[in-house]
């Protein structure tokens, strides 16, 4: 019988154990105790914010992994915003930054999964020494990836300027990774860089693994960069917080994409394949324990894009809620809500309707 240690706790290995839970080191019988990702709720799945017809939209809304239903809207956060990333710690959900029309926004939002809404305000933003540009002391971000540890949020990437107001507002796209404690965001303690390495990246897939965030896709500075959208799946340690590097590259590049988690596999699905384009469908896998391209699952039922950058997700199940189902103007938006099964890994299910059709939120969990 072998024995891996986990904290102050070692764990005994027996025939009996799920394989699905535990990776195997077959030379030397190591046994390595595989813990639900941050981003795995086991109670309700929460949209904030986002585009709705004819503006942008500040409702929370709320929906259970328990059983198959409509979403129920449930309070506001203090800004109507679109293209913010979103946090899950134990106890609450955060989003951050956004975009409303003539501004972006440097705000930290949280409101708990116990009591009622509106959201609070919490953080004028992410302030540093360097965001890149050594003048700049703060900076105002939309369209970041959003990833959680049960302690941390970081927010990746996306459009920077700085101020409020810059005109134009989507001139920068920023490859640097910010963090924030769930316990201590006050406006006077709020987010910090701790590297860089994303390649410029803004509307990319934000995926929490166990030990490593993960960003795939998006569309990021090159050439061509008006109509790149792009396959990279770029990670970055946790533990030590060390710069993104490479990690492998998805079967088709693109932007506006979502992704999910599992114990063991990232899920990218959903996008637009050429801006302005082609809206795509697929959803891809790519495995936590070694960095390698992703695979084609197959397809989603319908074509969809904006979902937020991280998908609502359960430990049986990712959510797909809201979207678009067009890119170029006049863009169709949508309210539906379905659930793509982890275990089969077959197609989605339907489970209701969100109040409004709306695209560009977040999605948490508890």
């Amino acid at each position: 019988m072998a024995f891996q240690r986990s904290g102050n706790t070692l764990i005994a290995a027996t025939r009996t154990m799920s394989l699905a839970q535990f990776n195997v080191t077959q030379d030397t019988g190591v046994i390595e105790v595989l813990t639900a990702p941050p981003s795995v709720g086991t109670v309700d799945a929460y949209t904030s914010g986002g585009q709705v017809v004819p503006s942008y939209t500040s409702k929370v809304e709320k929906y259970p992994f328990a059983t198959d239903t409509n979403a129920t809207s449930i309070g506001n956060l203090t800004v109507a915003r679109r293209d913010m990333s979103g946090h899950s710690s134990a106890s609450a959900s955060f989003t951050a930054n956004g975009y409303n029309g003539p501004s972006q926004f440097e705000i930290i939002e949280r409101f708990t999964f116990a009591t009622a809404l509106p959201a609070t305000a919490l953080s004028v933003g992410l302030t540093s020494s360097n965001f890149g540009n050594p003048t700049w002391n703060r900076a105002y971000f939309s369209d970041s990836a959003g990833l959680s540890t049960s302690t941390y949020g970081y927010v990746v990437g996306g459009w920077r300027s700085n101020s409020a107001t810059a005109s134009p507002l989507f001139s920068q796209k920023y490859s640097g990774l910010h963090r924030f404690a769930f316990s201590n965001v006050t406006a006077s303690t709020s987010a910090y860089d701790i590297g860089f390495g994303m390649a410029n990246r803004v509307k990319g897939a934000a995926i929490s693994g166990p030990a490593k965030g993960y960003v795939a896709g998006g569309t990021y500075t090159t050439a061509n960069d008006s109509t790149y959208a792009n396959g990279q799946i770029r990670n970055f340690p946790f533990a030590s917080e060390a710069n993104a590097t490479y990690g492998g590259d998805l079967a088709t590049g693109r932007t506006s994409v979502s992704g999910g988690a599992s114990t063991v596999n990232g899920y990218v699905f959903g996008g637009v394949t050429t801006i302005p384009g082609t809206v795509a469908s697929s959803v891809e896998r790519f495995p936590f324990a070694s960095d390698t391209n992703a695979t084609s699952l197959g397809n989603l039922a319908t074509a969809i894009s904006e979902l937020g950058p991280t998908s609502s997700t359960s430990s049986s199940h990712f959510y797909i809620a809201g979207g678009a189902t067009t890119y170029a103007p006049p863009a169709v938006y949508v309210a539906t809500i379905t659930k793509y099964p982890f275990s089969s890994e077959t197609s989605a299910f339907s489970v209701g309707n969100l109040t409004t059709p709306t695209y560009g939120h977040t999605n948490t969990q508890d």
